[in-house]
This record gives structure tokens, C-alpha cells and sequence, in this order.
């Protein structure tokens, strides 16, 4: 399985991290890829760093793999 969020808050952390404890329980056996985007250093919410944090924990136990993009350096590449 290969499971996309965004984890500065809201929905992308909160569900995504559920969906993917879902996801794991159902298929124990079967790959589960994370690929997340992390919020912006300042300036999106107050919250997103403690968001993105407890997000990153659960997608850390429950997945094999967590592909981590920060949404900053990934703003710039779109740019150029």
C-alpha cells in the first residue's frame, strides 16, 4: 500500500496517521509506504509542528517505509 498525506494538521495528520493504523491492522503482512509532506518552518498553523510530530511517530510504528518531503524545498523546485 502506498498512503500520501500532509501532516502540518487537520485531516492529513489526524486521518492519515489513523487510515495507515487501519491499514496495518487489516493487512499485517502486506507493505505499507508512507509519503508525507511536512508543513512550512512558520506561518501555516501554530500547531503543525506538534502535529506533524505525533503524525510522524504513528506513521513511524505502523509503517515500513515513511518518505518524508519538506513542503518548503518542494515549493522552490516547482518554481524553478
Amino acid at each position: 500500500f502506498f498512503a500520501f498525506n500532509a501532516i502540518g494538521g487537520g485531516t492529513g495528520s489526524g486521518l492519515g496517521s489513523r487510515l495507515v493504523q487501519e491499514l496495518r491492522d487489516e493487512h499485517p503482512r502486506a507493505y505499507l509506504l508512507a509519503s508525507s509532506i511536512a508543513p512550512f518552518g512558520a506561518g501555516e498553523l501554530p500547531l503543525a509542528a506538534y502535529n506533524g510530530t505525533l503524525a510522524l511517530a504513528t506513521l513511524q510504528e505502523h509503517s515500513d517505509a515513511v518518505l518524508l518531503f519538506d513542503n518548503a524545498s518542494l515549493m522552490s523546485r516547482l518554481r524553478d
